[in-house]
Formats: C-alpha cells, structure tokens, sequence
C-alpha cells in the first residue's frame, strides 16, 4: 500500500465517508463524483479493506473492557478505593462474590412425601 493509501484509510476511519476521505487526501481530485469514483476504486482493494478492518478492530479493542479490567474495577469499588456509598460498594461484593461462586442462591430441598392411611379410621 501507497502511504496516500494508508493516510485514505485513516482518514475514512474518522467518520466512514470514503468520499469525503478521498477528497482530504487526494486533493487533486477535481469534484465530488471524481472522489466518489476514486474511493470506490480504492475501497474495492483488498488491502484497502485489511488495513480499515484492522484498525476498527483495534479501535474497537481498546473500547471495550475485558473481564480482568471489570474485576478491577470492581474490587475498587468494593475496598472503598473509588468513591462509592456503601450499597454500591455492597454491591460490587455482591458481583465479585458472585463470580467467584461464593454465593449459591440454587436451594435445593427434597422433602419425603407422607402418606397417611386413615381409611379404617373410624370417627
């Protein structure tokens, strides 16, 4: 890929207007159908299209928490190191020792039946 080609990919990123993109990088472009063509010719080469599937990738990447950061975040909550009231602190504990398995909430009882056999009974 050309550096032009790289900058177009970037540029497309910011808002996904390949024409607009186009026009930012190839100035020489004479008119809006002039760009369209040219980001259309560009946006139909594979490596065109590796390169921004990369890049939303990452971006997207770094946007989104993993489990590891959300124990963080949590167990920060829970020991009073970010400024919380006590419920929610509560219930970060409640979170962590949830996923921990700590709390069994399956109540499991089993009750033997009783039969009682009055038919004889007299009253």
């Amino acid at each position: 890929m050309t550096n032009k080609q790289i900058l177009f990919c970037h540029e497309y990123i910011k808002d996904l207007n390949a024409t607009r993109a186009y026009q930012a990088i190839y100035v020489g472009a004479k008119g809006k159908n002039s760009a369209r063509t040219g980001a259309c010719k560009l946006m139909a080469r594979d490596e065109v299209q590796e390169h921004i599937k990369e890049k939303l990738e990452s971006i997207r990447s770094a946007k989104i928490a993993d489990a590891q950061e959300v124990m963080i975040y949590l167990s920060q909550v829970m020991r009073g190191e970010i400024d919380m009231p006590p419920r929610e602190r509560n219930k970060a504990a409640e979170l962590l020792a949830k996923r921990y398995g700590m709390l069994v909430e399956n109540v499991n009882v089993q009750q033997v039946p009783i039969i009682i056999d009055d038919f004889g009974a007299t009253l």
